[in-house]
């Protein structure tokens, strides 16, 4: 079990052209929950969860990792702990075959030989992907190349794991595909989606962001009976 706690403090966020993406954002994760962050589209979701392997860096307030504030010279040692799926698998997925991409980070860790073929395997083992190990990654089908993104993320061992819509661009039998991946992973599990259902079956804990504020917090299931909390957050149609 992950002891890597979650703490963001009055978080803010604004791209150049001046929109505000997250605004006073405060939050605590303990390690090992499963906590989904929901909202519609530019709800602040995507852009709050960048910030928690310093993809993003605040522009005010703070977001610390297991006692280590995310700075510009604490990325490394961040990144080793905060493993993050992006939702377009395409700008994670950029070296040419399978093998290569898992490889990657492994590897930069100093990981060779013998033992990286190993970690390689288990790692798409896992993620019931080993038969695609040599395969051009824009040869996949999408739930195929989500499967090799969470493989490559995990290959380094990370003590949370943090997804980015990772339901886009997948059928239904890979969404229970990736459902049962995620059931496996015993650390901290952190998903931004608008998916209610997906979402309640990987998560507990539901943090429902607006215009880049967080105005629920609390049991996943508490949401479904609140028709007004669903329809304020974009979140009725697909419930």
């Amino acid at each position: 079990m992950s002891h890597h706690y979650i703490e963001i403090n009055e978080l803010e966020y604004i791209y150049p052209d001046g929109t505000k993406a997250v605004e006073d954002v405060s939050l605590y994760i303990s390690h090992g929950e499963s906590v989904a962050i929901l909202g519609s589209n530019g709800a602040g979701k995507s852009t709050l969860i960048k910030h928690l392997n310093g993809t993003i860096l605040p522009v005010k307030g703070s977001v610390n990792i297991g006692g280590t504030p995310i700075t510009k010279k604490t990325l490394k040692t961040i990144r080793a702990t905060v493993g993050l799926v992006f939702q377009n698998t395409d700008n994670q997925l950029f070296m040419p075959s399978v093998f290569e991409n898992v490889a990657f980070s492994p590897r930069n860790i100093g990981i060779t030989g013998d033992e990286l073929q190993k970690v390689v395997e288990e790692s798409l083992d896992k993620v019931d992907a080993l038969g695609l190990i040599d395969k051009h990654p824009f040869k996949l089908s999408g739930g195929e190349k989500r499967k090799v993104c969470i493989a490559s993320v995990i290959a380094s061992n990370p003590e949370i794991l943090v997804l980015d819509e990772p339901t886009a661009e997948i059928d239904p039998k890979g969404i229970g595909d990736l459902v049962s991946i995620l059931r496996q992973f015993s650390h901290t599990k952190i998903i931004s989606s608008h998916n209610l259902k997906f979402s309640r079956s990987v998560c507990s804990r539901g943090v429902v962001m607006q215009e880049g504020r967080i105005v629920f917090d609390g049991d996943l299931d508490e949401i479904f009976s609140n028709d007004k909390l669903l329809e304020a957050a974009g979140l009725k149609e697909d419930y």
